[in-house]
């Protein structure tokens, strides 16, 4: 069975600690996710040098009724990930 993959647009960012932010995403894909058991979501992203790459995150909450999936991103270095929480918007 092939992973399902979801569009999704920022709706919401704010900052747990100095080093841990937590970004909300929504999108209508998001209909009828399962997202039971905190599962581990992989994020599309770009590095440093153009390149498309993946980074694996865990889902920390979704809501269904308004179809909003929390992520919490740890910034720790200069990564395609920690790039991405520090310049969600």
């Amino acid at each position: 069975m092939a992973t399902p993959s979801h569009t999704v647009a920022i709706c919401a960012v704010r900052e747990l600690t100095p080093r841990m932010t937590r970004i909300t995403v929504t999108g209508e894909s998001l209909q009828g996710l399962d997202a039971s058991g905190a599962p581990e979501i992989a994020l599309a992203l770009i590095d440093e040098t153009g390149r498309p790459v993946r980074r694996r995150y865990t889902a920390r909450a979704f809501r269904p009724e308004t179809l909003e999936l929390d992520i919490d991103v740890v910034l720790h270095g200069h990564g395609p990930g920690s790039t991405w929480g520090h310049t969600a918007r």
